[in-house]
């Protein structure tokens, strides 16, 4: 191993493997550590520290204490590390318990426990970070300085710190006793010279490295620099898709261009289309790649970055199979339209009727600008009437509920004029006997605090709670929140799926009037609704 650079700073966090692992390797600088330290715990400490530009490298191990329950604290975590520690790069050791804890657990807690620590990981992926893997759940042996999985992890931190360290060959010591698992995370990097190659056997032997080192590629994960992995898929993007991806450029940058156009593959191979170029997305490629004779002739012609010919396509969302490109959007529709379609194709929502259909819905309510619901002060009252219907604009009702207030003869006329007062008596507490259900406006206010926002009119605090905890949002305390337009366009998928697969189609009117039934309540003689939603369904075609 060659001499370390004393310039670079390394500094490793977290809980006791951090400890041992600072008395393995004598550049390594671990002062936040603790051997019962977990994710709650290490962001308290971190609190604390002060800004650190010089450190290179931060590798944090947290997780076993809590058996990787603290997902929802990963993403504060990793956030604190980044603000600490602003020029470093960020690693995550993935955690194990010691071999005496595995009796606390039987096979299905562990197989439970196992996919919780995945799921974990995960979360520090998703925030930019490497996970260092480590294997096995349960070390096979008491944890010391010597300890195989000590000493595996000391290795695979010099590769990544030095860069001088064969991961085919991790001594003597330690080589006849590692398992052979099957990588999820990815342990090999491929180093930048490596992207010097002259033939199209060397462009393909280096694509089976990426696709087996079983790395994960994505706009969130992948950091945004030059990254040759990323070059090598956008080359092999553009051959594969000549048709859909049109000007699409090979930079090595995994942008929202990028994964539009792993979308768009991921749909013509029937894969789950998630804009992740994930292990099977990048085995398929290089399949198709071979069976559709990727040769020397291709390989020069996008190593020259020559573009494909295929029509103007700039202005099309290649978001899977629905054309924006003639819906006459504004840009601030086109942008929210995209937020509808990314989030439904995040949820499995990949159908293209199906999304016309949601999208034609919200089309009608919001033209995909969220807003509060207006007041009706210059609202006929023959109209209110029809909105709202005769149980909640009945006036012998509202004189009844608004005596003390107005007198004995206020009608809803008068009552329009006060937007306040209007949406208390069409959504709060007075008008809870007109409905089937519980809206859970109980407090005075309550009608015109969860009155209707974002692109569907979300109203009543019922609904603010059921679909704020569907999303991981608290739409309670802050209803405006729904008026945010990333939070809105979750809201408008939720509020039409309720977190389960909606139904497919084969049409997009037949998609437009199951949802507008939908959001109607099952009503089927709103005309008006179907009318509107149509005309919206209209904007949006289906690419062949």
């Amino acid at each position: 191993m060659q001499e370390l650079d004393r310039d670079i700073s390394v500094k490793i966090i977290g809980d006791h493997i951090a400890n041992l692992l600072d008395n393995t390797n004598d550049y390594l600088t671990a002062d936040i550590y603790s051997k019962n330290i977990d994710v709650s715990d290490l962001i308290m400490r971190l609190k604390t520290e002060e800004e650190q530009e010089n450190v290179d490298y931060v590798i944090v191990s947290v997780g076993a204490k809590s058996y990787f329950s603290e997902i929802e604290d990963v993403n504060y975590l990793c956030d604190l590390i980044t603000e600490i520690f602003p020029n470093a790069e960020y690693y995550a050791i993935e955690g194990f318990l010691d071999q005496e804890e595995s009796i606390n657990f039987d096979e299905k807690d562990l197989k439970d426990l196992e996919e919780q620590r995945y799921k974990f990981y995960m979360e520090f992926l998703n925030n930019g970070f490497e996970v260092i893997e480590t294997n096995d759940l349960i070390s096979s042996e008491v944890l010391e300085p010597n300890s195989t999985n000590i000493l595996k992890l000391k290795k695979e931190i010099d590769t990544i710190t030095i860069g001088d360290v064969n991961l085919d060959d991790l001594g003597n010591k330690i080589q006849n006793k590692l398992p052979e698992v099957e990588k999820t995370y990815g342990e090999y990097n491929i180093s930048d010279d490596e992207t010097d190659f002259d033939t199209i056997y060397e462009f393909l032997e280096r694509f089976e490295k990426i696709v087996k080192s079983k790395n994960v590629y994505s706009k969130d994960v992948t950091k945004k620099s030059y990254n040759p992995n990323v070059h090598q898929i956008e080359i092999a993007l553009r051959f594969l898709l000549p048709n859909y991806v049109g000007k699409f450029t090979s930079d090595g940058i995994f942008d929202d261009e990028t994964k539009r156009a792993i979308e768009t593959y991921q749909i013509v191979a029937d894969i789950e289309a998630t804009g992740i170029a994930d292990p099977d997305t990048l085995e398929e490629m290089l399949y198709d790649l071979k069976v559709q004779g990727f040769d020397e002739d291709d390989l020069g012609k996008f190593l020259k970055d020559l573009e494909i010919e295929t029509g103007d396509v700039d202005d099309v969302y290649l978001n899977g199979r629905v054309d924006l490109g003639k819906a006459g959007l504004s840009g601030e529709q086109m942008k929210n339209v995209q937020l509808f379609l990314d989030y439904m194709i995040e949820k499995g929502i990949t159908n293209p009727y199906t999304q016309i259909g949601i999208l034609a819905c919200c089309g009608k309510e919001s033209g995909f600008v969220p807003q509060n619901e207006i007041c009706y002060d210059t609202t006929s009252t023959s109209r209110i009437l029809d909105i709202f219907g005769e149980c909640r604009t009945n006036d012998w009702k509202i004189r009844a509920d608004w005596a003390s207030k107005y007198g004995p003869k206020v009608t809803i006329n008068e009552l329009k004029e006060n937007c306040e007062d209007f949406f208390e008596a069409m959504y709060g507490k007075p008008a809870q006997p007109c409905f089937r259900f519980d809206t859970k406006n109980t407090e005075p206010g309550d009608g015109f605090k969860y009155r209707g926002r974002g692109f569907n009119g979300l109203t009543f605090k019922t609904n603010y709670k059921t679909f704020g905890d569907l999303i991981g949002e608290d739409l309670v305390s802050d209803p405006d929140k729904v008026n945010d337009v990333k939070v809105a366009a979750k809201v408008g998928v939720m509020f039409f799926t309720g977190g389960k697969t909606p139904p497919e189609f084969d049409d997009k009117y037949e998609a437009t009037n199951y949802f507008v039934k939908l959001n109607a309540g099952n009503v089927t003689t709103f005309t008006e609704g179907f009318t509107k939603a149509r005309e919206w369904a209209d904007k949006f075609e289906v690419m062949p």
